[in-house]
C-alpha cells in the first residue's frame, strides 16, 4: 500500500521526488488552479516561503536551482527572492525557518 501524503501533493502539479521530499521535511503544497502548485511553508503573521524554479512554478527535480520567495504580507505583494544552487537545499532552508516577521528577514536572509 502506498503512503498517501498529508498534503496531497499527488494531485496537485507537483512531482514526486519534490512531493516526497517537502512530506519528509514537513513543508505544504498549495493548489493555485492554474497549471502550477508550489511547495510553502506559512506563517503565522501572513508571510509565506515559496519554493519556485526558475520558470516561476514549482522545480521538477531536487538538484536544479532553485528560489526562495518570502512573501512579506498576505497579499504577496512584497516578497525576499533567495537563490539556491539545488531545490534540495532551497527546502531544506525553508524547513529551517522558524515563525518569523517582515522586520526580520534582512536578519534571517544575513545568515
Amino acid at each position: 500500500m502506498n503512503k498517501i501524503s498529508k498534503n496531497y501533493w499527488e494531485s496537485h502539479n507537483i512531482g514526486k521526488q519534490i512531493g516526497e521530499y517537502a512530506d519528509k521535511l514537513n513543508l505544504e503544497c498549495i493548489a493555485t488552479g492554474g497549471n502550477c502548485d508550489f511547495i510553502v511553508k506559512r506563517f503565522y503573521n501572513g508571510m509565506v516561503a515559496v519554493l519556485v524554479s526558475e520558470f516561476s512554478e514549482c522545480p521538477d527535480t531536487l538538484n536544479e536551482v532553485a528560489w526562495v520567495s518570502i512573501k512579506l504580507n498576505s497579499s504577496w505583494v512584497e516578497s525576499v527572492e533567495l537563490k539556491f544552487e539545488s531545490t534540495r537545499k532551497a527546502m531544506r532552508f525553508m524547513a529551517s525557518i522558524k515563525d518569523s516577521a517582515a522586520i526580520n528577514v534582512g536578519e534571517l536572509v544575513a545568515n
